[in-house]
């Protein structure tokens, strides 16, 4: 019987550190996710430990495979001995590019024992019917980084402030990555920037969210959202398909994704005006952040019931088109925005 992926205990990279400790060195560290930014620190994070062993630049390789790349190389060059006494430290990019990676099992079975051997794969999942991934999971060399959800990456917004000596509440890191959007990368230089900013110990507020934070993109999915709910279908169609061009397969789900976050919010609004509350509490119980909140009060020709139903309908096409149909992304987008925006 083959495994799910889900019923195998695969080690998460975050628990990477206790396998750089001297007594839990491992001959491979194979990493593989969703999480770009996470799996760049992380290897960083292992050269850097690992760079007292590595007592000549020579014995240190960074390799961006190809398609084409022969592994039989790549097994040579992490069996051969260091120029110096020491060990050698070798990475290998993009392995999941490489075509051929049959002669790289027997490596894994038996790594060398003067190599450190970084590797790191993009893709969310792992095909657990390949015999590399069942050995690399029977010696425990495989960490997965996926992608936070929305509650795990406020946790970490507040972790890294920390990490900068600054202090923010979670209402206000939800407001961050509303603002700047959920990308780790844009999130870090932003904390820096306000930590060059902000003497030690002092809080990031909302009013320093507003004014500070910055983008790095020419637009983001909240540019996007502000053009629909002013309702201007020119600009929202001209940032969405930038938006494609500039990302990856993702970037359509993540765009509907926010839509639907987006428009399940105006619904909330729309029961929630009725109890009078304050702003503060009533971002709270619609459980977004009060930037958010804000953003979608804004969106009053939804509050009408025909339009609200031709909205979530318009979503749900979106969702099904995108898994089923073979109408291209910009295509879905065009119709979807269309219909919310009409």
């Amino acid at each position: 019987k083959i495994m799910a992926k889900e019923d195998i205990a695969i080690e998460s990279i975050y628990n990477i550190n206790k396998y750089l400790k001297k007594e839990n060195l491992l001959p491979v560290y194979f990493l593989f996710g969703e999480d770009e930014f996470t799996i760049s620190n992380a290897v960083s994070l292992i050269k850097k430990t690992l760079s007292e062993f590595i007592l000549s630049d020579f014995d240190m390789e960074d390799i961006e495979l190809q398609k084409s790349s022969d592994i039989n190389q790549i097994v040579d060059l992490a069996y051969s001995f260091p120029f110096s006494g020491g060990k050698k430290l070798i990475t290998l990019k993009n392995f999941e590019l490489l075509n051929d990676k049959k002669n790289f099992i027997e490596y894994i079975q038996n790594p060398s024992e003067f190599t450190f051997l970084v590797i790191t794969q993009k893709g969310k999942k792992i095909d657990m019917r390949e015999k590399l991934n069942k050995v690399l999971i029977e010696k425990k060399y495989l960490f997965e980084a996926r992608d936070l959800n929305r509650n795990e990456l406020t946790s970490w917004t507040v972790s890294r402030a920390a990490k900068l000596n600054l202090k923010i509440n979670r209402q206000n890191a939800e407001s961050l990555i509303d603002f700047v959007g959920e990308d780790k990368s844009l999130l870090e230089m932003n904390l820096t920037k306000f930590s060059s900013f902000l003497s030690e110990n002092q809080e990031i507020t909302i009013e320093l969210i507003e004014n500070l934070a910055s983008f790095t993109k020419e637009y983001n999915v909240f540019n996007l959202l502000d053009a629909i709910i002013v309702r201007d279908k020119a600009k929202a169609l001209e940032i969405a398909y930038s938006l494609l061009d500039k990302g990856d397969e993702r970037t359509i789900s993540n765009i509907v994704g926010l839509l639907i976050r987006f428009i399940s919010t105006v619904v909330k609004i729309i029961d929630i005006s009725t109890q009078k509350l304050p702003f503060m509490e009533a971002a709270k119980i619609a459980g977004v952040s009060p930037y958010f909140y804000k953003n979608c009060e804004k969106a009053v020709y939804l509050r009408n019931e025909e339009k609200m139903r031709n909205a979530i309908k318009a979503l749900l096409e979106a969702d099904i088109s995108i898994k089923s149909t073979p109408l291209d992304n910009k295509s879905i987008l065009s119709i979807l925005i269309s219909k919310i925006v009409q």
